[in-house]
Protein backbone atom coordinates (compact mmCIF):
# COMPACT_ATOMS: atom_id res chain seq x y z
CA UNK A 1 0.00 0.00 0.00
CA UNK A 2 1.36 3.63 -0.66
CA UNK A 3 0.32 6.65 1.06
CA UNK A 4 1.61 9.95 0.05
CA UNK A 5 2.33 12.66 2.47
CA UNK A 6 3.15 16.11 2.41
CA UNK A 7 7.24 16.45 2.40
CA UNK A 8 8.63 16.58 6.35
CA UNK A 9 11.19 19.51 7.38
CA UNK A 10 13.97 20.55 5.67
CA UNK A 11 16.97 18.55 5.96
CA UNK A 12 21.01 19.20 5.11
CA UNK A 13 21.70 16.04 3.64
CA UNK A 14 23.46 15.33 0.06
CA UNK A 15 24.81 11.93 -0.77
CA UNK A 16 25.52 9.76 -3.63
CA UNK A 17 24.17 6.51 -3.40
CA UNK A 18 27.33 4.83 -4.31
CA UNK A 19 30.35 6.45 -1.95
CA UNK A 20 33.35 7.92 -3.99
CA UNK A 21 36.04 4.91 -5.06
CA UNK A 22 39.18 5.47 -5.89
CA UNK A 23 39.40 2.51 -8.01
CA UNK A 24 37.91 2.74 -11.13
CA UNK A 25 35.09 0.53 -12.44
CA UNK A 26 33.12 0.15 -15.23
CA UNK A 27 31.23 -1.73 -17.72
CA UNK A 28 33.09 -2.46 -20.39
CA UNK A 29 35.17 -5.76 -19.44
CA UNK A 30 31.55 -6.90 -17.43
CA UNK A 31 30.87 -6.86 -13.77
CA UNK A 32 32.29 -10.41 -12.10
CA UNK A 33 35.53 -9.08 -12.10
CA UNK A 34 34.29 -6.11 -9.41
CA UNK A 35 35.62 -8.00 -6.47
CA UNK A 36 39.05 -7.94 -7.54
CA UNK A 37 39.48 -4.90 -8.14
CA UNK A 38 39.41 -3.30 -4.82
CA UNK A 39 39.51 -4.63 -1.29
CA UNK A 40 36.82 -2.03 -0.58
CA UNK A 41 35.09 -4.33 -3.10
CA UNK A 42 35.35 -7.42 -1.84
CA UNK A 43 31.36 -8.15 -1.36
CA UNK A 44 30.63 -7.59 -4.81
CA UNK A 45 32.51 -11.39 -5.37
CA UNK A 46 31.75 -12.95 -1.81
CA UNK A 47 28.40 -10.80 -0.41
CA UNK A 48 25.52 -13.14 0.12
CA UNK A 49 22.88 -10.40 -0.44
CA UNK A 50 23.39 -9.03 -3.32
CA UNK A 51 21.53 -7.04 -6.69
CA UNK A 52 20.17 -7.03 -8.18
CA UNK A 53 17.39 -10.38 -8.50
CA UNK A 54 14.79 -11.86 -10.34
CA UNK A 55 11.78 -11.06 -8.14
CA UNK A 56 9.43 -14.35 -8.79
CA UNK A 57 5.96 -13.17 -7.54
CA UNK A 58 4.89 -16.75 -6.63
CA UNK A 59 7.89 -16.57 -4.80
CA UNK A 60 6.67 -13.53 -2.61
CA UNK A 61 5.16 -13.99 0.64
CA UNK A 62 2.68 -11.65 2.36
CA UNK A 63 4.53 -10.04 5.35
CA UNK A 64 3.01 -7.85 8.30
CA UNK A 65 5.64 -5.35 7.27
CA UNK A 66 4.39 -1.81 7.59
CA UNK A 67 3.27 0.24 4.37
CA UNK A 68 5.79 3.02 2.34
CA UNK A 69 4.58 6.18 3.71
CA UNK A 70 6.18 8.38 0.72
CA UNK A 71 6.59 12.16 1.49
CA UNK A 72 7.24 13.76 -1.88
CA UNK A 73 6.86 17.05 -2.79
CA UNK A 74 4.84 18.05 -6.26
CA UNK A 75 6.81 20.63 -7.28
CA UNK A 76 10.86 20.05 -6.65
CA UNK A 77 13.97 22.03 -8.58
CA UNK A 78 17.50 19.77 -8.61
CA UNK A 79 20.07 19.34 -10.99
CA UNK A 80 20.58 15.79 -13.15
CA UNK A 81 24.26 15.01 -14.02
CA UNK A 82 26.02 12.35 -15.94
CA UNK A 83 28.20 10.90 -13.72
CA UNK A 84 30.10 8.60 -16.08
CA UNK A 85 27.97 5.34 -15.19
CA UNK A 86 24.39 6.97 -14.65
CA UNK A 87 22.40 10.05 -14.69
CA UNK A 88 21.69 11.15 -11.44
CA UNK A 89 19.25 13.46 -9.98
CA UNK A 90 20.54 15.16 -6.43
CA UNK A 91 17.16 16.43 -5.09
CA UNK A 92 16.46 18.72 -2.22
CA UNK A 93 15.92 18.08 1.65
CA UNK A 94 12.48 17.83 2.99
CA UNK A 95 11.57 14.59 0.33
CA UNK A 96 11.44 11.16 2.46
CA UNK A 97 10.27 7.85 2.47
CA UNK A 98 8.59 6.58 6.22
CA UNK A 99 8.12 2.92 6.68
CA UNK A 100 6.94 2.66 9.80
CA UNK A 101 8.44 4.62 12.33
CA UNK A 102 11.83 4.61 10.52
CA UNK A 103 12.52 7.45 8.32
CA UNK A 104 14.51 7.62 4.89
CA UNK A 105 15.32 10.44 3.42
CA UNK A 106 15.29 10.99 -0.46
CA UNK A 107 18.83 12.25 -1.65
CA UNK A 108 18.79 11.32 -4.83
CA UNK A 109 17.43 9.09 -8.21
CA UNK A 110 18.98 7.59 -10.75
CA UNK A 111 18.51 5.49 -13.60
CA UNK A 112 19.63 1.65 -15.05
CA UNK A 113 19.01 0.70 -18.93
CA UNK A 114 17.96 -1.83 -19.32
CA UNK A 115 16.71 -2.60 -15.94
CA UNK A 116 18.85 -4.58 -13.15
CA UNK A 117 16.14 -6.12 -11.28
CA UNK A 118 14.11 -8.62 -13.41
CA UNK A 119 10.15 -9.73 -12.57
CA UNK A 120 8.72 -12.70 -13.25
CA UNK A 121 11.97 -13.54 -15.99
CA UNK A 122 11.11 -10.27 -17.79
CA UNK A 123 13.21 -7.19 -17.60
CA UNK A 124 12.45 -4.02 -18.69
CA UNK A 125 13.70 -1.14 -20.85
CA UNK A 126 14.70 1.52 -18.02
CA UNK A 127 14.80 1.21 -14.42
CA UNK A 128 14.41 3.76 -11.77
CA UNK A 129 16.00 3.45 -8.37
CA UNK A 130 15.05 6.03 -5.93
CA UNK A 131 17.46 5.98 -3.17
CA UNK A 132 16.88 7.12 0.73
CA UNK A 133 19.19 7.05 4.06
CA UNK A 134 17.83 6.95 7.36
CA UNK A 135 20.12 8.11 10.47
CA UNK A 136 21.48 5.20 10.82
CA UNK A 137 23.32 5.14 7.63
CA UNK A 138 21.35 2.44 6.40
CA UNK A 139 19.70 2.67 3.21
CA UNK A 140 16.19 1.64 1.36
CA UNK A 141 16.05 1.84 -2.34
CA UNK A 142 12.45 1.69 -4.58
CA UNK A 143 12.67 0.43 -7.89
CA UNK A 144 10.53 1.26 -10.59
CA UNK A 145 10.01 -0.15 -14.16
CA UNK A 146 9.27 1.61 -17.19
CA UNK A 147 7.99 -0.16 -20.34
CA UNK A 148 6.69 1.15 -23.44
CA UNK A 149 3.85 3.36 -23.93
CA UNK A 150 2.53 6.50 -23.82
CA UNK A 151 4.79 9.10 -22.83
CA UNK A 152 5.07 10.46 -19.12
CA UNK A 153 4.86 14.13 -18.97
CA UNK A 154 7.75 14.19 -15.65
CA UNK A 155 9.96 11.73 -17.43
CA UNK A 156 10.21 14.10 -20.35
CA UNK A 157 11.20 16.81 -18.28
CA UNK A 158 14.81 14.48 -17.33
CA UNK A 159 14.39 13.66 -21.11
CA UNK A 160 14.50 17.55 -22.52
CA UNK A 161 17.92 18.41 -20.06
CA UNK A 162 19.97 14.97 -20.24
CA UNK A 163 23.28 15.56 -20.05
CA UNK A 164 24.93 13.64 -22.83
CA UNK A 165 29.06 13.47 -21.65
CA UNK A 166 30.31 12.97 -17.97
CA UNK A 167 30.37 15.95 -16.19
CA UNK A 168 27.16 17.47 -17.83
CA UNK A 169 24.68 18.47 -15.97
CA UNK A 170 20.90 19.89 -16.53
CA UNK A 171 18.28 21.70 -14.68
CA UNK A 172 15.15 20.58 -13.99
CA UNK A 173 12.69 22.69 -12.16
CA UNK A 174 8.08 21.92 -11.24
CA UNK A 175 9.11 18.28 -11.63
CA UNK A 176 6.38 15.92 -9.21
CA UNK A 177 8.24 13.86 -6.95
CA UNK A 178 5.14 12.00 -6.15
CA UNK A 179 4.49 10.72 -10.07
CA UNK A 180 8.05 8.38 -9.77
CA UNK A 181 6.16 5.75 -7.84
CA UNK A 182 3.05 4.19 -8.89
CA UNK A 183 0.66 2.19 -6.68
CA UNK A 184 0.65 -1.50 -6.45
CA UNK A 185 2.39 -4.34 -5.14
CA UNK A 186 5.89 -3.63 -3.63
CA UNK A 187 7.70 -6.48 -3.25
CA UNK A 188 10.66 -6.22 -0.80
CA UNK A 189 14.16 -8.44 -0.05
CA UNK A 190 17.69 -7.49 1.94
CA UNK A 191 20.17 -6.76 -0.76
CA UNK A 192 22.77 -4.20 -1.72
CA UNK A 193 24.18 -1.68 -3.98
CA UNK A 194 24.27 -2.75 -7.79
CA UNK A 195 27.65 -0.81 -8.15
CA UNK A 196 30.87 -1.11 -6.03
CA UNK A 197 31.28 -1.12 -3.49
CA UNK A 198 28.31 -3.70 -3.36
CA UNK A 199 27.48 -2.77 0.12
CA UNK A 200 24.95 -5.04 1.82
CA UNK A 201 23.18 -2.25 3.80
CA UNK A 202 20.08 -2.08 1.46
CA UNK A 203 16.81 -2.56 1.82
CA UNK A 204 14.90 -3.30 -1.64
CA UNK A 205 11.13 -2.07 -2.39
CA UNK A 206 10.69 -3.16 -6.15
CA UNK A 207 7.06 -2.41 -7.14
CA UNK A 208 5.47 -4.37 -9.81
CA UNK A 209 3.32 -1.56 -11.40
CA UNK A 210 5.39 -0.50 -14.52
CA UNK A 211 4.91 3.22 -15.74
CA UNK A 212 5.19 3.82 -19.16
CA UNK A 213 7.36 5.81 -21.23
CA UNK A 214 7.46 6.33 -25.24
CA UNK A 215 10.29 4.51 -27.37
CA UNK A 216 11.29 8.21 -27.75
CA UNK A 217 12.20 8.76 -24.03
CA UNK A 218 13.32 4.95 -23.73
CA UNK A 219 16.00 5.56 -26.78
CA UNK A 220 17.14 8.96 -24.79
CA UNK A 221 18.37 6.80 -21.91
CA UNK A 222 19.82 3.62 -24.04
CA UNK A 223 21.77 5.93 -25.95
CA UNK A 224 24.05 7.61 -22.91
CA UNK A 225 24.73 3.89 -22.03
CA UNK A 226 25.43 2.32 -25.25
CA UNK A 227 28.54 0.73 -27.19
CA UNK A 228 32.24 -0.41 -26.33
CA UNK A 229 32.35 0.97 -22.78
CA UNK A 230 28.21 -0.33 -22.66
CA UNK A 231 28.13 -3.88 -24.25
CA UNK A 232 24.87 -4.73 -22.34
CA UNK A 233 23.94 -0.96 -20.88
CA UNK A 234 24.50 0.50 -17.52
CA UNK A 235 22.92 -2.48 -15.68
CA UNK A 236 24.55 -5.32 -12.59
CA UNK A 237 23.28 -8.49 -14.00
CA UNK A 238 20.75 -10.67 -11.84
CA UNK A 239 22.31 -12.25 -8.48
CA UNK A 240 21.85 -15.23 -7.11
CA UNK A 241 18.71 -15.13 -4.05
CA UNK A 242 20.98 -17.41 -2.01
CA UNK A 243 18.06 -18.01 0.57
CA UNK A 244 16.26 -14.64 0.83
CA UNK A 245 13.42 -14.32 1.69
CA UNK A 246 11.05 -12.41 -0.51
CA UNK A 247 7.82 -10.39 0.57
CA UNK A 248 4.94 -8.10 -0.28
CA UNK A 249 2.38 -6.75 2.13
CA UNK A 250 -1.14 -8.47 1.66
CA UNK A 251 -2.85 -4.74 1.28
CA UNK A 252 -0.67 -3.68 -1.80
Amino acid sequence: MLRFLPPAGALALALLCTPAAATEWGYAHGTEGWGALDPAFAACSSGSQQSPIDVISARSAPTTAPPLSFHYATSAAFSIDHLGHTVQATVPAGNSLSIGSKVYQLVQFHFHTPSENFLDGEQYPLELHLVHRASDDTLAVVGVFFDEGAADAQLQKLVAVLPHEEGEHGNVSAFNLRSLVPAGRIHRFKGSLTTPPCSENVSWHVVSTRKSASLQQLAAFGALFSGAEFPGGNRRPVQSLNGRALGHRSGD
